[in-house]
């Protein structure tokens, strides 16, 4: 067996590790008592409505690479986002991490230079992170609205939501103005020369995408289909399981959701999720066992997401191992 050979053989094992051990983590019986709660018709609209937020994810980042004139088909970056989402999913930490390997499906795939790849990517990123901590000062109103938090907890999440909100927005304004501020940072360490060679490379990348008038707010507009789609996800989850919500309770699960994949613990949130969601169920008058069944099923469809996209950054990494031993 060659050395290319033996990568792929070491791959596919990690593949399929990662794949059990996340199987093997969740508690099938009680998924299926879940899933046979739901109207067929509820069932199918549900995964017709998921197709479409992963068709969503890819639409932000489509665009700004047109804007860098390095159009690339809207089903291959749909396929890069899954692999990069995988990387993220199955990793501990706050669901980053992919975006290594989606710089480099846009250079080996693709042919972007890195610096424009990286460029779109960390855009992406920020108007994604812009719109998530946005999303949660507009969670921590509607806790406060139907009276989970008191105010002192609510100013808390309201403060630090803000405060991230704002510096990604913050960095984004400086660097469409013509600011690098990266760039200047690490210029002040003279030993990270080549750090401070590539920043500055995809910091101008950056600017020459940020020229186009309106683009964080167009960026940012793009994020409202996506979160559009996703309330009405809930929406379809909950009632799926006989739970009639409002839309500022509904707004409250899906805060619970996000801060608990954002903490950095286990992979995917494992365990906080489930958590958050009895808790949060049972604060708002129904059965902690209804909080239990929905985040099964949001572990479900991550699963398969997450199987997908490691499908797909399998192939990347041994397309990416198989050309370094060629070259």
């Amino acid at each position: 067996m060659g050395k290319s050979g033996f990568f792929k053989a070491l791959s596919w094992l990690l593949l399929l590790a990662l794949l059990g051990w996340a199987v093997r983590k969740v508690p099938w019986t009680a998924t299926w008592q879940a899933l046979r709660r739901f109207p067929i018709g509820t069932l199918a609209a549900l995964l017709a409505l998921n197709l479409l937020i992963l068709w969503l994810f890819a639409l932000r980042w489509w665009w700004l690479l047109r804007l860098a004139s390095h159009p690339v088909p809207w089903q291959r970056l749909t396929a890069y986002r899954l692999a990069a989402f995988s990387v993220s999913y199955f990793t501990p930490g706050t669901q980053f991490g992919g975006e290594p390997l989606q710089v480099l499906a846009l250079k080996q795939r693709e042919g972007v230079p890195v610096a424009q790849a990286t460029a779109s990517v960390a855009l992406d990123k920020l108007l994604e992170l812009v719109g998530n901590f946005g999303f949660l000062l507009l969670g921590a109103l509607a806790l406060f609205g139907v009276g989970l938090v008191g105010p002192s907890a609510r100013w808390g999440l309201l403060t630090g939501a803000a405060a991230m909100a704002g510096g990604a927005a913050g960095y984004l304004v400086l660097v469409c103005r013509g600011a690098a501020p990266l760039t200047r940072l690490a210029s002040r360490l003279p030993r990270l020369e080549r750090l401070t060679h590539g920043l500055a490379q995809t910091e101008a990348a950056a600017q020459d995408i940020c020229r186009r008038q309106g683009v964080i707010v167009w960026g940012l507009a793009l994020s409202l289909p996506v979160w559009a789609a996703l309330i009405a996800e809930y929406a379809l989850m909950t009632r799926g399981l006989g739970i009639a919500l409002t839309l500022p309770q509904i707004l409250v699960l899906m805060t619970a959701a996000r801060l608990a994949f954002l903490l950095p613990l286990l992979p995917g949130g494992l365990g906080v999720l489930e958590a958050g969601l009895m808790f949060t169920i049972g604060a708002l008058g129904y059965d902690p066992a209804h909080g239990l069944a929905l985040a099964l099923l949001i572990r479900l469809r991550d699963l398969a997401v997450g199987a997908a996209g490691l499908f797909f950054a399998h192939r990347l990494g041994v397309q990416a191992l198989a050309k370094q031993t060629t070259d």
